[in-house]
Parts: structure tokens; C-alpha cells; sequence
């Protein structure tokens, strides 16, 4: 998956790193993307083996991406803990203006 650490650990990742993992990206959204087409071709005489076969791959990609953020944010939450308490705390504020705006 394209969200692996760099080798370099928690320095920020080389330019080459970055463009090895937009290399991959690219090729993980076209697989997806010719999957997606594929069924589209078949609409609904698409059988369910083919359906469900599609699901799980869509979802194995979209948890990987899930999960290579998910490493992102704990790293940045560490990094800088002080940019993520105001920026929790600015959240917060905002869904509590728009929960009791009538």
C-alpha cells in the first residue's frame, strides 16, 4: 500500500519516497477504477459472486487508506500535541454552533 513509512523514520519522506508512493496510489485507484467498469459493463446481469467480489476489494482498499491515515494523524498528534488540542477544541466549537442552531 502507498502509505507505508518512509526508511527514514520519523523524518519526513524524500521526494523519491513520495513519488514511489503516488506511483502506487495511481495504480491501486486504476485497478479500482477498471474493477468499477467492469461492472458498470455488466450492470445488473452482473452476478452476485462478481458484486461481492467487487465489495471486497473496494473495501480492502478504502481500510487500507483508512488505515495509513489513521498512522498519519497519531504521528502529527505527536509530533505537534498543541495544534491537536486547538484543533480538536475549534471542532468541537463548530459541531456545538451547528447542533443548537435551530
Amino acid at each position: 500500500m502507498a502509505n507505508k513509512q518512509s526508511s527514514s523514520g520519523d523524518e519526513a519522506p524524500s521526494v523519491e519516497e513520495l513519488a514511489r508512493q503516488i506511483e502506487e496510489l495511481r495504480g491501486e485507484l486504476k485497478g479500482l477504477t477498471d474493477l468499477l467498469s467492469d461492472l458498470a459493463d455488466g450492470g445488473a446481469s452482473a452476478g452476485p459472486a462478481k458484486r461481492s467480489e467487487a465489495a471486497e476489494r473496494a473495501a480492502r482498499v478504502l481500510n487500507a487508506c483508512a488505515d495509513g491515515l489513521s498512522q498519519q494523524a497519531e504521528k502529527a498528534v505527536t509530533r505537534q500535541p498543541g495544534v491537536a488540542i486547538g484543533i480538536a477544541a475549534g471542532l468541537g466549537c463548530l459541531v456545538g454552533l451547528l447542533l443548537t442552531r435551530r
